[in-house]
């Protein structure tokens, strides 16, 4: 199914570029809209070609590659809410009445429903629509509950939301390999084998391979060293050490001391090749092949890491590092390590589920019971003419009341 979705929109997407005209030259657009035509061209591309990503010991990533990957990475975009518009009622409504998370909720609805049969009810019938029924009593307290409960985790949700649409729309920088410059974009559209520019006190928008750092202050030399502070994913406030890929150094450099501009043509034909994604956050494992000129072969360096900015990290002690993004979105180390949110239930309600089972046990008895012994009664006390018993009333009175004994008293 996934596939022919993706091939109707290629042949969708075809057919309205054949309709509007030839295609627009990049080299008569100012960079910025070059470079989002060419990313937004690279990304139809790799959609269209739809090989998997995971195939294979190892993922492969093209650094800074223009006409894209060749592969169908998922986006940078991410949502760890559990709820949207269209789903929140019936989601909800599963999760409000799942027997073995909210048993007091399913208990009252089925005495709910059996209050409504007119046969067994204990209620006052009523007409609804030319249908006799009972009164559902319980019907109020039951739904006042499951609409307090409904409006906290709608306002819990709504606050994931308001996190997703802040994280996705935060501002980060992508270097545009044909120029070099660097360009604005929002963290949804950083994309696997893009050059992200990361400035200091920011955090990454992807986990990313550092290719190059920031001068030292005073310095004027080029260093490999620079720091990151992983508290959003251990916890820990003491600043971490990492370095910049060394053989990198001279393919990749900035045109000024404040990262603006980047000279990154050495870059060209360079492949990550990478562990898949999982959730291990203390690991990584890894190679970069830099190609070779003359033919010879290329230029390869060990990953681990040290060189290696996870999303959630922030940058410190330095102006600015340079990295490509090997992971976006869902395959992010921290989204990875992520769960679903929990349904969160107070002890109270726990407790509730379990004395209810005991209540629902002794009432299952006293049914049953109570319905053996009406039987065994009602089959040694038969009645002429199927006349209905009278709680109170003696049974040779109920007989000789019976219409085939009437008779006898006029």
């Amino acid at each position: 199914m996934a596939s022919l979705v993706a091939a109707l929109r290629g042949a969708v997407g075809d057919c309205v570029r054949r309709c509007s005209g030839p295609p627009p030259d990049p080299a008569l657009m100012p960079p910025a809209e070059a470079f989002a035509y060419r990313r937004r061209e690279a990304g139809r591309r790799d959609a269209a070609a739809r090989p998997s990503a995971e195939a294979g010991e190892f993922r492969l990533v093209r650094v800074a590659a223009p006409d894209g990957q060749g592969y169908a990475f998922p986006s940078n975009f991410v949502r760890t809410s559990k709820y949207t518009v269209l789903t929140f009622l019936p989601l909800f409504l599963r999760n409000a009445f799942d027997p073995y998370l909210h048993s007091a909720n399913t208990f009252f609805l089925v005495v709910c429903a059996m209050q409504c049969v007119p046969y067994i009810t204990y209620t006052a019938i009523i007409t609804l629509f030319g249908v006799e029924m009972g009164t559902p009593t319980t019907l109020l307290p039951l739904g006042f509950v499951v609409t307090v409960d409904a409006i906290f985790q709608a306002l819990e949700d709504a606050t994931r939301h308001n996190a997703d649409y802040e994280a996705n729309n935060s501002p980060t920088r992508l270097v545009d390999p044909t120029s070099g410059a660097v360009v604005d974009a929002p963290w949804r559209d950083v994309r696997v084998g893009d050059l992200v520019v990361v400035r200091n006190r920011e955090v990454a928008p992807a986990d990313l391979v550092v290719l190059g750092v920031a001068r030292t202050a005073g310095d004027g030399e080029y260093t490999d060293v620079c720091y990151v502070e992983t508290k959003s994913l251990d916890g820990e406030t003491n600043l971490k050490q990492r370095r910049a890929v060394k053989e990198a150094r001279g393919r990749v450099a900035p045109r000024d001391a404040a990262g603006g501009a980047f000279d990154c043509g050495g870059l060209a034909g360079a492949v990550v090749e990478m562990e898949h994604p999982n959730d291990v956050i203390a690991k990584f494992e890894g190679t970069i092949a830099f190609a070779a000129a003359g033919g010879s072969p290329p230029e390869k360096a060990a990953v681990n890491l040290d060189f290696v900015y996870m999303r959630g990290t922030t940058v410190r002690s330095v102006d600015w590092v340079l990295g490509v993004a090997v992971n976006t979105g869902p395959d992010t180390k921290i989204m990875k390590s992520n769960k679903d949110p929990p349904m969160k239930e107070s002890s109270l309600i726990l407790a509730i589920n379990r004395v209810l089972k005991y209540i629902i046990g002794l009432l299952t008895m006293i049914c049953l019971t109570g319905g053996l012994c009406s039987y065994l009664w009602m089959s040694s006390n038969a009645l002429c003419g199927n006349q209905p018993l009278v709680w109170g009333v003696p049974t040779k009175l109920q007989n000789s009341l019976a219409p085939s004994n009437r008779s006898r008293f006029g």
